[in-house]
């Protein structure tokens, strides 16, 4: 054996055993030898590549591979480090050449099915992975990654059963103990998957994700409390963990858990990746909305943001516009509530107009109608992305409307693909999706998306002319109960606000507490989402010298009932930085003022809208000291506020708020000038 031989021994000895920094003298020591050695530069590169220095690890195999590229390790190692530094593209090829030097290489095998699923080639990555299982059957990482790649396909029932291959070959593999618990919380079970979390955890305690996929569970089955320490747990572990941060600063938020949150707000301001988490925290610019949406969709839709858009090369008919339009919210859902009508109101003579639904089918009269309102009703929840998108090219889609945007459930991916000419975001998400691959226009109106705004948004502004929001004049209101039945007093002023929990902060909760003090006999009436926030919001009411019992938490109930029981409140009291949005249609419908105050976004103008659009724009204020002044005016002077409710119920049949008609008529006019400015362009 040659000097340089034994060297090389003692060098991977070293290495193997976590005493790089011998390792790395020995390789260098070889190289300074024999500069053209092709194994030290090899391995040399690959304990930078352990280190964390990927450029030089690059550098280093690719010398290697100048001097000897038969060696299938070498192409691999190659390929791990591109894969370091997202270059999945330059990773893909290496391991390519890896596998074409030895097509039974299991590392390489997985490995490319890695970067496959990086690169959204889904079906071609589980290809990989089992061809890697038909060699060695205990493959456990490849099992597991298989799983991974099937989710990516929707095929939860199948990657489950990839995960529970993974575990009988390694019962203590606590990454696949993870995945588990991710398919059956898309599964909906919930309970299994936080049981699944847990034996990952007891396997590997410092598992951070799993910490946060638990809390994720924990809140679906309203376990809000035990959610919350879940992701304290991951933070624990992993104080720069975003998600879990933004996860539990939310919760807090929803939880009205107010103590020291102002330095979480800040930490959320400079990192979070979660955009419409930013929309209720304080003090957040537009600009900064922008940029984590950006971060969002480049980490949601990765390489299908620089594809080939799917569209590209369709011809389109003339003759009417095919309009299509994709949500998660087709069902009893606030989105849906008040688009039907539109939808209904579409010239069929000018449009063909088509829904693709991927969200749960909840069997209500709301699904019915929808399903009956669009010509073409599409359910596509259990079908993976990629088959959707080209589902509406197939469907000869031209203009494509998003509705669930950066919301719960979204599924970004698909309008990344680019099915359609023109693609749209619309009020189902108010906010920018941050990248103009996305969609081309947000339909917005003078108030909501000033031109002066245009910045901020990665889209076109399209404006409507008079609210962006669409209503249905058609909602139900029940028989309107009386007061005791809503655990109300007999007598006095009732303050309300059924915008969700997380809105309210505390600054506006001062400003609810003076508004108490100074009316006598005054309630708030709000939405008791959780025990949880009623109990806090009760002692933050004592500590600003308010009686609790001054607070009355109503339950959920169906949207009729809802609208009959609002009809009972006095003053409706918008929040900041995040206004209401249907809560706030809901409001007026119902012929209860609303008083707001703008903010600098889209979400702090959009009860602006509404009121300018329903001809009460006195109830818009330009700062929360006169939000507060012309609250206690109204619930202080009854003629006033007599005067503003016979307003409002004079302008209800009239406004252009709830004018559907004219609302469709208007919407399709911006879907024309879209598509003729397409075809000019």
């Amino acid at each position: 054996m040659t000097a340089i031989r034994q060297a090389i021994e003692l060098g991977v000895e070293h290495h193997q055993a976590g005493r790089l920094a011998e390792a790395e003298r020995i390789y260098r020591r070889i190289l300074a030898t024999d500069p053209r050695n092709a194994e030290a530069l090899y391995l040399l590169g690959v304990l930078a590549h352990q280190v964390g220095m990927d450029d030089s690890a690059v550098q280093l195999i690719e010398q290697a591979i100048r001097l000897d590229s038969s060696n299938p390790h070498f192409h691999n190692d190659l390929g791990e480090a591109y894969s370091a530094l997202r270059r999945p593209s330059d990773a893909l090829r290496s391991f390519e050449r890896s596998l074409t030097l030895r097509p039974d290489f299991l590392a390489a095998l997985n490995n490319r099915g890695n970067v496959l699923l990086e690169l959204k080639r889904f079906d071609q990555s589980i290809a990989s992975y089992e061809k890697a299982l038909a060699i060695d059957p205990n493959f456990a990482k490849a099992a597991n990654n298989r799983g991974v790649a099937l989710e990516e396909l929707r095929r939860h029932d199948e990657a489950l059963a990839s995960y529970d291959r993974a575990l009988a070959i390694k019962p203590d593999y606590a990454e696949a103990l993870d995945n588990r618990g991710l398919a059956l919380y898309e599964l909906k079970r919930y309970h299994e998957a936080i049981a699944s979390y847990d034996r990952a955890l007891t396997i590997k305690p410092q598992l951070a994700q799993a910490l946060w996929h638990r809390g994720n569970a924990l809140i679906e089955l309203k376990r809000h409390d035990e959610a919350l320490e879940s992701y304290r747990g991951a933070l624990s572990i992993d104080r720069e963990y975003a998600e879990a941060h933004a996860s539990a600063v939310h919760l807090r938020q929803q939880l009205c858990d107010w103590q020291g949150l102002e330095p979480e707000f800040e930490v959320l301001r400079r990192r979070s990746t979660q955009p419409f988490i930013l929309f209720a925290i304080p003090g957040v610019p537009a600009g900064d909305q922008l940029s984590c949406a950006r971060r969002f969709a480049d980490a949601a839709c990765g390489a299908s943001l620089s594809s080939a858009p799917l569209h590209a090369g369709r011809h389109y008919e003339g003759g009417k516009l095919r309009v299509g339009y994709l949500s998660a919210d087709f069902r009893d859902h606030p989105v849906s509530q008040l688009l039907v009508e539109t939808i209904e109101l579409h010239d069929r003579e000018r449009f063909d107009v088509f829904a693709y639904s991927y969200g749960a089918d909840d069997h209500s009269p709301l699904r019915r109608r929808l399903e009956s309102a669009f010509d073409t009703f599409r359910d596509v929840a259990t079908m993976p992305d990629s088959a959707v998108a080209r589902r509406i090219v197939d469907d000869g889609i031209q203009i494509l409307i998003d509705l669930t945007g950066h919301t719960r459930n979204a599924r970004l991916p698909i309008i990344a693909l680019r099915p359609a000419p023109i693609q749209v975001t619309w009020f189902g998400y108010p906010g920018t999706l941050g990248h103009a691959r996305l969609a081309d226009y947000i339909i917005g109106d003078a108030i909501v998306t000033p031109p002066e705004s245009r910045g901020d948004f990665s889209e076109t502004l399209a404006l409507m002319p008079h609210c962006f929001q669409p209503n249905d004049r058609k909602r139900a209101i029940g028989d309107r109960p009386t007061r005791q039945v809503l655990g109300l007093p007999a007598e006095g002023f009732v303050f309300c606000c059924f915008n969700q929990s997380y809105k309210i902060n505390a600054p506006m909760f001062d400003i609810w507490c003076r508004l108490l003090a100074a009316v006598q006999g005054s309630v708030l009436w709000l939405l008791g989402e959780t025990p949880t926030m009623q109990r806090n919001l009760r002692s933050e009411a004592q500590a600003r010298g308010i009686s609790p019992d001054r607070l009355v938490f109503a339950p959920r109930v169906a949207p009729a009932e809802h609208l009959a029981r609002m009809q009972v409140a006095d003053l409706f009291l918008d929040t900041l930085p995040c206004n209401a949005g249907a809560t706030a249609s809901d409001a007026l419908w119902a012929g209860v003022p609303l008083v707001t105050s703008t903010g600098e976004t889209l979400v702090g103008r959009y009860a602006a809208s509404l009121l300018y659009a329903a001809g009460l724009p006195e109830l818009v204020t330009s700062s929360l000291t006169n939000y507060e002044t012309l609250s206690l005016r109204l619930a202080t002077d009854a003629a006033s506020l007599k005067e503003i409710r016979a307003k409002l119920a004079a302008n209800r049949a009239s406004c252009a708020l709830f004018d559907s008609k004219q609302f469709a008529c208007d919407l399709e006019g911006l879907f024309q000038k879209m598509w003729a400015d397409h075809v000019k362009a």
